[in-house]
């Protein structure tokens, strides 16, 4: 008897010659602290990604979401170990969570190759990302509305690892989309829990209506009611500022409107 076995619930894609699941992994990563690839080795600071299936030698770029107040990083190695002083480090939410930045280690020196002012990182929520490379040495690192850098190192290294920390003083949560094949086995030993049996027997067509149902529960479940996302409410709402400097400020500015309409007024009322 033929069965499928699925190990993830993940949404389904119907591709060419098959059927695809992106299974989506959730990764924490602890505040390391102070520490990046300035002054510690790579390997001991960093989560490695080969062991939850993300390999370098699937992909030229890399699709995740990252909840985290601040510094969260990511490590293009040039080792599949990390084990390694040849990479690039991109700090994502540096400088308070002000900064993004793409650090270049070549030997034992690490410059910071490009840097611009932008806030990506929340505490409470999760932020797409992708980065890309390619042979030419051009790294990229966008969402789906805003590119952020685009930088090409002329003299590009070899990626070989992956690795994901967050520091300064902030954990981390990260979400990557793994691809896994649905398999179709020629014998079953255990209980088959799939509905759909002799898969192979069946044309795409015919894929896309037994699953419909399935696929459209998965996406009622994957929807999110923007309205309620932390970032929806503070466009609506004004932040509460108790500095003594910003009250003063806004005192100031109370005394200058009324001391404004009162000088009108009691000009209208002399020339009356």
């Amino acid at each position: 008897m033929e069965c499928v076995r699925i190990s993830y619930n993940s949404y389904i894609i119907v591709a060419l010659y098959g059927i695809k699941l992106l299974s989506a992994i959730t990764i924490h990563t602890d505040n390391v602290g102070r520490k990046d690839s300035r002054n510690y080795a790579s390997n001991e600071i960093y989560t490695h990604l080969t062991p939850y299936g993300i390999l370098p030698v699937d992909y030229a770029s890399l699709e995740f979401q990252v909840k985290a107040c601040n510094d969260a990083f990511l490590l293009l190695s040039s080792a599949s170990d990390l084990n390694s002083t040849f990479l690039y480090e991109i700090v994502i939410g540096g400088k308070s969570n002000t900064a993004i930045s793409v650090r270049r280690k070549y030997g034992g020196k690490t410059k910071t190759m490009t840097v611009i002012n932008a806030i990506v990182l929340f505490c409470d929520e999760y932020s797409k990302l992708f980065v890309n490379w390619s042979s030419s040495g051009r790294i990229t690192l966008a969402n789906d509305y805003h590119t952020f850098i685009d930088w090409t190192d002329p003299y590009p290294l070899m990626i070989e690892g992956y690795g994901i920390m967050t520091g300064w003083g902030a954990d981390g949560s990260w979400i990557f989309n793994v691809e896994d094949i649905l398999v179709v086995e020629a014998t079953c030993e255990c209980e088959c829990t799939a509905d759909v049996k002799y898969l192979s027997n069946y044309t795409r067509e015919d894929l896309f209506e037994i699953l419909a149902p399935e696929i459209t529960k998965i996406k009622q479940d994957l929807l999110v009611d923007k309205t309620q996302l932390s970032s929806n409410i503070r466009r609506l709402t004004s932040a509460p500022d108790n500095r003594q400097s910003s009250k003063g400020v806004g005192v100031i500015a109370v005394v200058l409107f009324v001391s404004l309409i009162g000088a009108i007024i009691v000009i209208d009322i002399l020339r009356s």
